[in-house]
């Protein structure tokens, strides 16, 4: 029963002037959707206006259904979902409209948009890292009793740190296991045969609908791309095999009889593109019968997923702790971000300058208990130790050498917290090393096109090292050695240089070059992907190193307009 149009429940008013609107983001079905600021705050957030005539019978069942679950989410929070920020309404157009206006977090991209814009497929721990944030979302759902119903690429967001987001409820259903609903959701290619077959269904539909998803991740085209429900579900039964008489559920709106029996094609061959640990995933989510099909807490189980969780020791790196009631006050006047606003669990990064302005080293500064850790390069402990010494002066601060291994996993696991400076990088946790081999983790860092390591930072600027854009750096804090250069940097915006990944076909060493001219140098290679501090203007020309080609592309989390020469 549809809600009156005067008697909204949910939402609370509030003043429309609050937000200021940018520029249209997206239209949907009942709405449209803009970039706005909240103006006291000046904080940006996707704003989704939906226009309801107050003639009209009542406002959408689907704008009250995303409305009661976003609701109930943002009780519940979780980093996989888009968290509701406010929901008020307003009358216009002479009072003759009411404006629902529900505002939410706002992301980069839809993953529909994110996969057409890239220009090269993903390499595959980005596919691994999108599908396990994925399944994440959908297990937590699925666990408070909420069905999607709507899962597509369109409605699954994503950050410049590869942070994924599911949004879009407008027709998710609280659900029981005698839940009966109706049966026209979920758009048609990832749409699951009981919905074509119009049968009674369960949790089982978002599940399908993550199988055609975490395909499309490699193949970046969809699945099964039926134009009709009947081809739609041809198409399934031509590519995943037609259900046995045995298995046609007996609600079905069509007989098993109507269908010729084709024989189940192998996955591997459907999609070329897929690792072979993938292939028992996506099977799993495929699967005709309900009962049958994975769920997505067992999806997570799967080896595809354990491979992530791997913990390796990173012996280039170590970690200094500071004890005493004045060590956020030390590490202020020394470190480019405002060490002030370390919350337990959470890590920041930065970097420690000389007077000059010059990087000595790059850290990552977090909490345990009482005490302050802060990770380094395990070649420059000793200095940094004697930096820290030189600057405590009489504040009340212990400074010693940790004996804990510095580790790296892409699990949640306990007292670990996320890479600040790219979540796609993992997580950090220190403790008892588990393994030394770090070829993956370096392989993977200079791929996303993060710099580590005096060996690789020392002397270059914060904005050479894309600080400014890695949350390494605050413009807003209190003086600090080597600021002076810093904050001139960032008032006339004289921006040249930074570092940026590029691929390869062996390793290179020594200097980047377009024709006769030097316009970079490599600070970092593996077998694939290497790091170049690089002059912009040669982003997009034909590059060599050695006489070996190479060819420089922009992380995900740099925006376009860091790859635009500042200060000509």
């Amino acid at each position: 029963m549809a809600l009156a149009a005067s008697q909204p429940p949910y939402w609370r008013s509030t003043k429309a002037d609050e937000y200021r609107e940018l520029n249209l983001l997206g239209k949907g079905a009942y709405g449209v959707v803009y970039h706005v600021t909240h103006t006291p705050t000046m904080t940006e957030y996707a704003l989704k206006k939906i226009v309801v005539g107050v003639n009209d019978d009542g406002v959408p069942q689907s704008v009250l259904r995303e409305i009661s679950s976003m609701m109930a989410l943002r009780r519940l929070r979780h980093k996989n979902i888009t968290l509701l920020h406010d929901v008020f309404h307003t009358l216009e157009n002479n009072g003759c409209d009411l404006h629902i206006n529900m505002v939410v977090e706002k992301c980069d991209w839809d993953l529909y948009s994110f996969l057409k814009d890239i220009p090269r497929d993903m390499p595959d721990h980005q596919c691994r890292l999108i599908a396990k944030q994925i399944f994440e979302g959908v297990d937590f759902l699925h666990s408070n009793n909420i069905i999607h119903r709507d899962l597509k690429p369109q409605n699954i967001l994503i950050n410049r740190d590869q942070t994924v987001k599911i949004a879009d409820f407008g027709l998710s259903r609280t659900y029981t296991t005698q839940s009966c609903f109706t049966t026209v959701v979920v758009t048609l290619w990832y749409r699951s045969p009981e919905l074509l077959l119009q049968c009674s269904y369960n949790t089982a539909v978002d599940v399908w609908a993550i199988g055609c998803i975490v395909s499309e991740l490699y193949q970046r085209i969809p699945l099964f791309p039926g134009q009709t429900e009947a081809q739609q579900l041809s198409i399934i039964f031509q590519k995943m095999g037609t259900p046995r008489s045995s298995l046609w559920p007996h609600d079905a709106v069509v007989e098993r009889s109507n269908y010729p029996s084709y024989p189940a094609q192998p996955l591997e061959r459907l999609n070329p593109k897929l690792p072979a640990d993938a292939v028992p995933v996506i099977s799993g989510c495929l699967t005709f019968a309900t009962e049958q099909r994975l769920t997505a807490r067992e999806a997570l189980r799967m080896p595809f997923f354990n491979q992530m969780s791997k913990i390796v020791g990173l012996v280039h790196r170590s970690v200094i702790i500071l004890r005493g009631s004045d060590s956020l006050n030390l590490l202020q006047g020394l470190v480019t971000s405002d060490v002030r606003k370390v919350p337990p669990s959470v890590g920041i990064g930065a970097f420690f300058l000389n007077l000059k302005g010059r990087i000595v080293d790059d850290v990552l500064i977090s909490r345990d208990n009482g005490d302050i850790l802060v990770e380094c390069s395990a070649s420059n402990r000793t200095g940094l130790k004697e930096m820290l010494i030189k600057y405590r002066m009489r504040k009340n601060v212990d400074i010693v050498e940790s004996h804990a291994d510095v580790l790296f996993t892409t699990d949640d696991v306990p007292n670990s917290f996320v890479d600040p400076r790219c979540p796609s990088l993992g997580r950090r946790l220190y403790g008892e090393r588990k393994s030394e081999e770090t070829s993956a983790y370096h392989e993977k860092r200079r791929m996303l096109g993060i710099a580590e390591g005096c060996e690789e930072l020392g002397g270059l600027l914060p904005f050479h090292a894309n600080g400014d854009l890695l949350n390494m750096v605050s413009l807003d804090k209190g003086c600090y050695i080597g600021q002076e250069l810093t904050a001139r940097t960032a008032h006339t915006g004289v921006i040249r240089r930074r570092i940026l990944p590029f691929k390869c076909k062996k390793p290179v060493k020594g200097n980047v070059m377009q024709e006769d001219k030097k316009v970079g140098e490599v600070i970092s290679c593996g077998n694939e992907h290497g790091l170049a501090l690089m002059v912009l203007s040669a982003f997009g020309q034909p590059l060599s190193v050695d006489g070996s080609p190479i060819v420089l592309y922009k992380p995900s989390w740099m925006p376009d307009s860091a790859l635009k020469p500042k200060g000509r």
